[in-house]
């Protein structure tokens, strides 16, 4: 029987804006948002996402060979708003249940696909908005990023006092 897991990261975007010519700094990475402001911006987002990762959505594919990648049917990556923001979500479909350390080993490749696989190059697509380019971030260096479980995030929610996933 399969289930599923779902595991969630937090967004960044960068957007460079239009100057008052219509024109565009290249120089210039533009500002920094969060998934607030990207929530706005979903369905680009989403559709920029599916045409980059056309052909290869299963990333269970690249998954390293343990035995924990035979639990694994599948992993997609995909969006999914919660609480007004846009989270990263990665959606991993299992044929049998999976240990604490297990579940540790999901989010270290959840990780690394974000930094460096295919985060690292969905955020060097273009995604052209009224506004200007938005650069979306799967990954950021800070003490603060983390890969949460559904449970995790809900937890995490909860404890800031914003509601309800």
């Amino acid at each position: 029987m399969i289930s599923h897991r779902k595991y969630y990261f937090p967004l960044t975007v960068n957007l460079l804006e239009y100057d008052e010519y219509g024109g565009l700094d290249i120089g210039d990475e533009g500002n920094e948002y969060d998934g607030r402001f990207a929530e706005n911006y979903v369905e680009e987002i989403e559709s920029k996402f599916v045409s980059y990762t056309e052909g290869d959505e299963d990333m269970a594919t690249y998954f390293r060979d343990t035995p924990l990648k035979k639990k694994i049917e599948s992993m997609k990556w995909g969006f999914e708003s919660v609480n007004n923001a846009l989270w990263g979500v990665v959606d991993v479909a299992l044929n049998s249940d999976i240990t604490p350390e297990e579940d540790e080993e999901i989010k270290d490749y959840i990780t690394g696909q974000n930094s460096d696989g295919l985060g690292e190059g969905f955020e060097q697509q273009d995604i052209r908005v009224d506004e200007g380019i938005l650069n979306v971030h799967f990954w950021k260096w800070s003490d603060d990023y983390q890969i949460y479980s559904e449970e995790e995030l809900a937890d995490q929610i909860e404890s800031q006092g914003m509601g309800a996933m």
